[in-house]
């Protein structure tokens, strides 16, 4: 009984080491820019919506498939933002920002030593904005599924750059849910931690 309960444990701890060797783990900060298109805006102020600047970080895991593709996880937090103009004449513009968890599902395939593509779905939670849209409960949370397809340049063993483009949402269009689409443009700095 104790050579069967040595060789399980030996098993258990062989399989979470060749695990945790296919396992990475990086984190991720940066910039991004917001394009929307959407019906309600076209009719409001036709060609008047002005993408703006917002912000991005969050964790990635890769867990190795192959020798040449991976599989990508992680957690995310993201803020959309653009701006319309003001209703009153004189004032000021109206900043439109949403905020979303957002999960991805992707695979990633080196291009090179250097470079890397990662591409697939992001699942996008919005938990929260203070946008103007006439919809009826702002406050619901709003699911959607974007897709993304990301650049990527390894500076070093721990940094790397990673620029990317995001269109969404999928899952509002298929529904015919909510007639509301952004092009996110993102830049940001990786920092490997395993």
């Amino acid at each position: 009984m104790n050579a069967l309960k040595f060789l399980v444990i030996l098993n258990l701890l062989i399989s979470s080491n060749l695990y945790s060797q296919k396992l990475g783990i990086s984190l991720y900060a940066g910039a991004n820019r917001t394009s929307i298109s959407n019906y309600l805006i076209k009719e409001r102020n036709p060609l008047d919506a002005k993408s703006e600047f917002g912000f991005l970080f969050g964790v990635k895991a890769d867990y190795k498939l192959t020798s040449k593709l991976k599989f990508v996880s992680g957690l995310g937090l993201s803020n959309r933002t653009f701006s319309e103009p003001s209703f009153s004449p004189g004032q000021s513009r109206f900043f439109e920002r949403m905020y979303f968890l957002e999960v991805p599902t992707m695979l990633n395939i080196p291009l090179s030593r250097k470079y890397y593509t990662t591409f697939g779905l992001v699942h996008s939670y919005k938990f929260e904005g203070d946008t103007h849209f006439f919809w009826d409960n702002q406050d619901e949370i709003l699911y959607g599924i974007d897709a993304q397809v990301i650049g990527g340049y390894k500076i070093n063993r721990r940094f790397g750059l990673e620029a990317g483009v995001l269109y969404g949402s999928l899952l509002d269009h298929a529904l015919s849910r909510l007639n509301f689409t952004n092009f996110v443009g993102s830049l940001c700095l990786t920092y490997k931690l395993k």
